[in-house]
């Protein structure tokens, strides 16, 4: 994989696990099945699809621009946006932290948080849409 020019994926690292030490998490019983290399799993595929997809769905989107109907009251997101936000959900990142019999996986909120910063970096769009989808199921609905 090429270098990500856009998030130093070292400091992310080096914040979750020298300075948070979230791997010590797996003492307790919510996170017991997690270790630092699921941690390092998830952080790899966040920044995978993130350079793979969002980011030049991003250079799309500049050019394309977002579309305002002043009549319906809506706005549409170049397609390009769809899906590259589509292969972060397909992934799993936006049930990071829901537990599992919500269809989650359980994980610690800091490295769904830190795992969201590889897609979110450049564009409030990718970030109001993820931490949306990461709030409980009850604000689920809006994005439906």
């Amino acid at each position: 994989m090429r270098p990500n020019l856009l998030v130093d994926s070292r400091d992310i690292r080096f914040i979750l696990f020298e300075m948070f030490d979230v791997q010590s998490l797996s003492q307790y019983e919510p996170y017991k099945e997690f270790d630092r290399d699921t941690y390092e799993a998830v952080l790899d595929l966040a920044e995978q699809i993130a350079m793979e997809e969002v980011y030049p769905a991003n250079t799309v989107g500049d050019k394309e621009g977002v579309q305002f109907n002043p009549e319906k009251h809506t706005v549409t997101v170049p397609q390009s946006y769809k899906k590259a936000m589509q292969a972060f959900r397909d992934a799993g990142f936006t049930g990071l932290v829901q537990p599992a019999d919500c269809g989650g996986m359980g994980m610690p909120d800091d490295v769904s948080l830190y795992a969201g910063v590889f897609p979110c970096c450049k564009r409030s769009i990718y970030y109001l849409y993820y931490a949306i989808k990461r709030c409980h199921q009850p604000c689920a609905h809006l994005w439906q």
